[in-house]
């Protein structure tokens, strides 16, 4: 029987792989990259001793966390009592202790509630104590640069993380707290070509990217979409496999996408090299130039 070959040649593509958080800017980032926003503290989430830094960071030690998940525990158990009066209704009860049976029902109910009320009460103390900790820095706002085109696809594009539609590039914001608390930034491209306004060319490498999430161009999406933890598995690999705290809580989740023929602005500084793919250049035409972003790639999307 004749094995069949396999495409060495073409693997299977996939958006650049993000396997590291910044733990005060909560961005994304490749394996063992600094952060692109300052002199931030970094760590895989690879492994489960470095993820612990995540953990901490977002819930606090280890122990707190444990005391938590068994309040909740304990919280969800209490919440079973009711069933106690409907159980009640097939009691065969004799008339002559009918008052008697209904002071004790009473009587542990009352008890009943006051034990629930007590648990629920200790429980939220533990949460407001315990809650989840968003980004403590924000990358800070850049200025517009002028540097507007139209982009121009060098691949075929690739479906987005969360609604699978073709795009070259996306950005995502998952927040807590009603957008109080950013508990993650991330973005990448698959790299492609700006025609800018003036003339030139730039291009986009492929990579992890910063979009502007304030550019009116992204929209939300409901927190709670089927396609969330497949996404965050993409990121780490222990999403919802080991018996901790989620270091991901949400009530909110943006996206912004990037399409062939949208208009965008870089916001990172512009450089010039030689393009390597252009004719040889003659004493009367110098070789054609291309425009390349220097260090982090931010981009900030122009609406339609």
């Amino acid at each position: 029987m004749v094995e069949p070959k396999r495409d060495r040649v073409n693997p299977p593509r996939s958006w650049p792989a993000r396997s590291s958080l910044c733990l005060d800017c909560r961005t994304a980032l490749p394996d063992g990259a600094a952060c692109p926003n300052g002199a931030h503290r970094t760590t895989s989430l690879r492994d489960p001793w470095t993820r612990e830094a995540l953990l901490t960071t977002v819930w606090g030690a280890k122990p707190l966390r444990a005391r938590l998940r068994e309040a909740a525990r304990v919280g969800a158990v209490g919440g079973t009592g009711g069933s106690l009066v409907n159980n009640c209704a097939g009691w065969d009860i004799d008339d002559g202790h009918v008052l008697l049976v209904l002071v004790v029902l009473f009587s542990v109910i009352f008890l009943a509630w006051l034990i629930i009320r007590s648990i629920d009460g200790r429980l939220q103390r533990r949460r407001r104590r315990l809650r989840a900790r968003g980004a403590a820095r924000t990358p800070r706002a850049l200025p517009s640069t002028s540097r507007t085109g139209t982009i121009i696809a060098r691949d075929e594009p690739l479906p987005d993380p969360l609604e699978a539609r073709p795009c070259i590039a996306f950005g995502i914001a998952i927040t807590q707290d009603r957008g109080r608390q950013t508990m993650l930034r991330d973005g990448a491209t698959i790299g492609f070509d700006v025609a800018l306004d003036s003339g030139e060319r730039a291009r986009i490498p492929a990579g992890t990217c910063a979009i502007d999430m304030s550019a009116g161009t992204a929209h939300r999406i409901p927190h709670d979409s089927p396609a969330i933890d497949h996404y965050l598995e993409t990121l780490d690999p222990f999403h919802g496999r080991l018996d901790d705290l989620d270091p991901f809580p949400h009530d909110g989740l943006e996206l912004a996408v990037l399409r062939p023929g949208d208009r965008v602005e870089i916001l990172s500084p512009l450089v010039q090299i030689a393009s390597s793919t252009a004719a040889p250049a003659t004493y009367r035409e110098p070789a054609p130039a291309l425009l390349v972003p220097e260090g982090a790639i931010r981009l900030r999307p122009m609406p339609r």
